[in-house]
């Protein structure tokens, strides 16, 4: 569903991955300032972690040399299991290319674990033990490995990808490190952590990235820059009982020889299929506030986030059942007082020979009119799509293309 999102939000307003600060970066830094992009992934991830609050736990951990020397390790010895001595010489190579200006012994090293432990003997002899001088060999050393794209695949130093951040707070982010760059001098913690959270529109008010603002965001390491999500998402649950099934398949090498039986690969796939009930919630009141109080934007945000919600599906196993289905029926309420999840329609299973949708949404209509009635009041405002007129009851009737913006509207109209 977020992703559905992304696509139809202008991504100067949607959050932005760390990982992919660096060339942003990169791009500011004036001419006459030599800095490699591995070193430079290091400045903002040293920016960045002076949020945290606690400095031994960074927010994006670096991928340190220890580390980097157990993944190539690791997966040399995986590579000798299955006599895979192709990608083990283009490793040595490429470990000789990135890592021979430190030391000539590295050239000479005849596989892996002599490269490394060539490399370890410069680092030991670069200067003393937790020396500023030997950590900053090391670093390079570390720098050196990660820009090669055979090792940084290896290491997966794509550690940050989910914290996400805002176009503005990747701005002030590239100041903050261009800054650092120039003067050797660390920004304090309270400038890193106001960069990250906010940034000023309208007196102060905190603007965030609209996913950020809908989904949240989490920081264990620094809870001051934590967003509350105002969108809720429910599990999809069946209306009725659900048997588990089972899609056994075979593999068969089409181009076998004549004389070859037998498939390639036999296993089987655990499915179900089901008439589902699905419900999210979106405190619009929270998200004008997260977007600076900016009407127009909480609106578009509100129109994309319904019309992904209706429309996207899980696409795990996609290949294998094509699940391209649409809604039999959509029921959108405004409310002012507090929201309402329906799901106590489904308390007792659908039970019916010929097809669950219509007996289903039969028990969601008259479930929602008691509720109504007994409970709390009515939406201000409710809207329905389905084919049968009777779910009409519930909200003025209208489609799929009209839906997302008349609610739009009616939120812009409110705010």
């Amino acid at each position: 569903m977020r992703v559905m999102f992304r696509k139809h939000i202008d991504s100067l307003a949607l959050g932005q991955r760390t990982k992919d600060l660096a060339a942003y970066v990169l791009a500011q830094i004036p001419d006459g300032i030599p800095i490699g992009k591995e070193e430079l992934k290091s400045k903002i991830r040293e920016v960045i972690n002076l949020a945290s609050a606690d400095a031994k736990k960074p927010i994006i951990p670096d991928a340190a040399y220890d580390k980097i020397k157990k993944v190539v390790r690791d997966e040399v010895k995986e590579w000798n299991t299955v006599d895979d001595t192709e990608s083990e010489l283009r490793l040595i190579e490429e470990l000789k290319s990135v890592l021979a200006r430190f030391d000539p012994a590295i050239r000479d090293a005849k596989n892996v674990n002599g490269i490394l432990k060539a490399t370890d003997a410069a680092i030991a002899v670069s200067g003393d033990k937790d020396s500023e001088q030997r950590i900053t060999f090391e670093r390079e050393v570390q720098n050196a490995l990660l820009s090669s794209p055979i090792i940084e695949a290896l290491t997966d130093t794509a550690s940050d990808a989910l914290f996400f951040i805002g176009k503005q707070e990747a701005v002030n982010i590239t100041d903050l490190t261009l800054d650092f760059i120039k003067t050797g001098k660390k920004p304090a913690r309270d400038r890193v952590r106001e960069a990250l959270n906010y940034y000023p529109k309208g007196g102060g008010l905190s603007c965030f990235a609209v996913d950020v603002a809908l989904f949240g965001r989490m920081v264990a390491k620094a809870p001051e820059l934590n967003v509350d999500a105002s969108a809720q998402i429910a599990h999809a649950i069946s209306t009725h009982y659900v048997e588990k099934e089972f899609d056994f398949f075979t593999a068969m090498d089409d181009r076998a020889a004549a004389n070859k039986t037998g498939a390639e690969m036999i296993g089987d796939i655990a499915f179900n299929s089901s008439t589902l009930y699905r419900y999210a919630t979106l405190a619009v009141h929270e998200l004008y506030e997260q977007l600076a109080q900016n009407a127009d934007a909480t609106a578009k945000a509100t129109a994309e986030f319904i019309r992904a919600f209706v429309f996207s599906m899980p696409d795990g196993k996609r290949n294998s059942f094509a699940n391209y289905t649409t809604p039999d029926a959509v029921y959108a309420a405004i409310r002012d007082d507090r929201p309402v999840n329906l799901v106590g329609a489904f308390e007792n299973p659908v039970q019916e020979e010929n097809g669950y949708v219509s007996v289903s949404m039969k028990r969601f209509r008259e479930y929602a009119q008691n509720v109504y009635a007994h409970f709390v009041a009515k939406p201000k405002k409710a809207y329905t799509i389905a084919w049968d007129s009777a779910f009409e009851a519930l909200g003025d009737a209208s489609d799929s293309n009209a839906l997302p913006e008349r609610i739009a509207a009616d939120v812009k109209a409110a705010l």
